[in-house]
């Protein structure tokens, strides 16, 4: 990471651009990944704002980030592009899951510049034969010529209706330790968070790490 006084020595050696209040270095940036962090609310203007973290990645291995609030990420977009065309502009690093997995639901996605079809169809067939789980994946292109990949996760009616009676069991346990305080009621709840975890949470992450394997080619 550099730090203000080499990143503002930087700026001042090189060709270099604006966003917003900072100035951008622009001599050997390679990769920008945007990060739309939260919603923010809105301004005086009624226009809904969001949070970005921007990520410059250089040739020479550096980089730095900066946090900014704006209304439409094509405008980062558009002022790199600017200012450079052959800048790797990326919005989403890698798959990422949602986490902790709270029901039998996962959406991931992530951007490539390329997008091998055989593993689009390998991860459409991925879950094939699995009771317990199934696995949509569909492409979409985006305006800046890269294609989101968005993979879903989902269980079979099996799993959500293990998923309700689990529900319901650590519901009443919960009320049934909070009245009596009885040791054998707190062990099934705690035996039914064990459960929770590994058929829930842990079979659902090999599902996921098989598909990043597929996505990524590894």
């Amino acid at each position: 990471m550099m730090n203000l006084e080499e990143l503002e020595q930087m700026g001042k050696d090189s060709e270099s651009f604006m966003i917003e209040s900072y100035r951008i270095p622009g001599k050997g940036l390679d990769t920008v990944y945007l990060e739309c962090e939260r919603r923010s609310g809105r301004n005086n203007f009624f226009v809904e704002m969001y949070y970005y973290e921007l990520e410059f990645h250089y040739e020479d291995g550096t980089h730095f980030s900066v946090n900014l609030l704006t209304s439409d990420e094509k405008d980062f977009v558009q002022l790199i592009r600017g200012y450079d065309d052959s800048v790797k502009i990326y919005t989403r690093r890698k798959l990422k899951e949602n986490a902790p997995l709270c029901c039998p639901f996962q959406r991931l996605r992530a951007e490539e510049p390329f997008v091998r079809k055989e593993a689009m169809e390998e991860l459409s067939t991925l879950c094939h034969g699995n009771p317990f789980w199934r696995l949509d994946a569909k492409s979409r292109n985006k305006y800046n010529g890269y294609k989101e990949v968005e993979l879903t996760l989902y269980g079979t009616a099996l799993t959500w209706l293990l998923w309700l009676f689990w529900l319901c069991l650590s519901v009443y346990l919960f009320f049934y330790i909070s009245i009596r305080w009885e040791m054998a009621g707190l062990l099934v709840l705690l035996g039914a968070g064990l459960c929770y975890y590994l058929f829930f949470i842990r079979s659902a992450g090999k599902v996921t790490k098989k598909a990043k394997a597929i996505f990524y080619g590894n």
